[in-house]
């Protein structure tokens, strides 16, 4: 609420459904909780504060909601904790509930979205969405994802997770007030039921296993980016950190040289070849460093060969043939490029 409040939004209408102790709602606690939190300040008491209008009511109202629609012209709904609400209540707002699941959806759907979010060893997040009938489903607008450290509890993780509530929050605002909401239909066949304390237990045994993995792909993914954008600075640094990365790829086979020759960036593929990166690395295909770095001079007559000759010099074989039986000189004579023909058969010559 204070989120929208400073974004200017007074004309805010807030549903409080009176609190209810849910007898199925497993209550153990699984892991120590040291994080100071501050007090909440009452909801209606927030409300009247910030000049938003309250009304307490049950959330399946349907009638109830509909009225409060109607007379306050209410056309589009926020989620901020709730029980599943009724496809007569999501109609009544024109523009749709938008909620804030804190994991990925399908894989988290549902309760226990920290455990699943182990159990299926996806990155920790929130995938704002659109909400329909069904749970955790409807259409898919964005994931925020929440970044990992080796030194990160369990409680850590669920904290960070919240926060990027709000930061999906903020961004979402954004995007609805410049009108620049991209929804995706969600494909969630089915949603994931309540794990049982003992599943829960287990879970928290692999904590430091899925702790571990996220933080190299997440790593990865930074490496990946820079790679793309040439930012040595932030390579040599992830590198440093974890030099096990340099011969990591991507779900096609680059590596992080490949990356960085097929985006010409002619520093960061001198950095990486000093580093130890295998200059003759192939995607899935077969494709070669060398016939990656060719494709952005395939049309440019006058381009240098600076980067040509370095991973040569590297030990990069202009020779070697894909899973097709093709050279990169093949390649560059299939194009008709001349001037990268003449450039590989004179290396063919000497």
């Amino acid at each position: 609420m204070i989120e929208l409040a400073l974004e200017g939004m007074r004309d805010v209408t807030v549903i409080g459904a009176p609190f209810q102790k849910l007898p199925e709602m497993d209550r153990t606690v699984y892991f120590s909780r040291t994080l100071n939190s501050i007090p909440p300040i009452d909801t209606e008491d927030l409300c009247n504060r910030l000049g938003f209008k309250f009304v307490a009511m049950q959330h399946n109202d349907i009638d109830g909601i509909s009225e409060l629609a109607l007379a306050h012209n209410l056309e589009l709904g926020i989620i901020s904790g709730a029980r599943i609400l009724k496809r007569q209540v999501i109609e009544t707002f024109k523009q749709g509930i938008v909620n804030f699941h804190p994991g990925m959806i399908p894989e988290t759907s549902g309760l226990d979205a920290f455990y699943y979010t182990i159990k299926n060893n996806v990155d920790a997040g929130i995938t704002t969405h659109l909400i329909d009938p069904r749970v955790d489903a409807g259409q898919f607008l964005a994931f925020e994802p929440v970044k990992v450290s080796l030194t990160d509890s369990p409680e850590v993780v669920q904290e960070n997770t919240y926060r990027a509530q709000i930061i999906a929050l903020r961004s979402f605002i954004q995007q609805w007030k410049n009108a620049a909401l991209n929804p995706e239909k969600l494909n969630r066949p089915q949603k994931n039921e309540p794990m049982e304390p003992q599943e829960k237990w287990e879970m928290l045994l692999r904590f430091p296993r899925w702790r571990a993995n996220r933080f190299r792909a997440q790593s990865f993914e930074k490496l990946r980016s820079s790679c793309e954008f040439g930012d040595i600075e932030s390579v040599s640094r992830i590198l440093i950190e974890q030099p096990d990365l340099l011969e990591e790829r991507t779900a096609e086979g680059w590596t992080p040289l490949i990356m960085a020759a097929f985006h010409q960036h002619v520093d960061l593929v001198e950095l990486l070849l000093n580093l130890g990166a295998n200059p003759n690395a192939t995607g899935r295909n077969g494709t070669t460093v060398l016939m990656y770095a060719k494709t952005a001079l395939m049309e440019k007559p006058d381009a240098k060969h600076d980067l040509l000759n370095q991973l040569i010099e590297n030990g990069a074989d202009f020779q070697r043939k894909d899973m097709h039986g093709l050279s990169v000189l093949d390649y560059v004579e299939q194009a008709g490029a001349k001037h990268l023909i003449r450039y590989f058969q004179g290396k063919e010559n000497l």
